[in-house]
């Protein structure tokens, strides 16, 4: 391959991943097959590990990686203006396409009577999203849920529930929809 046949694009990923290298260290693994878009913004606490394998993070991207959390995506499309948080572990396939703005957080605020908000305390469980998922615009995946591999979520659908292998849901919260040519 010639200087030439690479595209400024590429080149300014590349640049994006030196950085998040140089200003991460080992709390970041990132080749140079992760593409990196203008305007992402990576935050990962000491003791926490980012892990893009093959990852393409188109613009505005937020992603923050709490201490002692893990947060992996594979080769997959995240979407302009979309969330990754993890305080546990976040582990997202290869394939996949994650649309603008969807959020996907494995932890929830405490709220009881021991745990007042004032406190910003946290639970939080992990989220598992497998190979070839597609999640479209606005979608909301809340912690502890599955998404089998070639699941779909439709666009605004809330996540609260595991999604098996090729089961597409949507709606607030997301049940499974009718699949084209069923009966009612």
């Amino acid at each position: 391959m010639k200087f030439r046949d690479v595209s400024l694009d590429a080149v300014l990923s590349a640049i994006r991943v030196l950085v998040l290298r140089a200003r991460l260290g080992r709390r970041i693994d990132a080749g140079f097959d992760t593409r990196v878009g203008p305007g992402c913004r990576v935050v990962v606490a000491r003791g926490g590990v980012l892990q893009l394998f093959g990852a393409n993070l188109s613009r505005s991207v937020t992603i923050e990686v709490s201490q002692d959390a893990v947060l992996t995506v594979g080769r997959t499309f995240v979407g302009p203006g979309s969330i990754l948080s993890g305080r546990e572990h976040i582990s997202i396939g290869h394939g996949g396409q994650i649309a603008d703005y969807v959020t996907v957080r494995d932890h929830d605020h405490l709220h009881n009577s021991d745990h007042p908000l004032s406190e910003l305390d946290f639970t939080a469980r992990p989220i598992v999203i497998g190979d070839d998922v597609w999640l479209a615009s606005k979608v909301t995946v809340v912690s502890g849920v599955c998404i089998g591999d070639h699941g779909f979520c439709a666009a605004g659908a809330v996540v609260t529930r595991d999604v098996g292998a090729w089961e597409r849901v949507g709606g607030v919260p997301a049940r499974p929809l009718r699949q084209a040519g069923t009966e009612a």
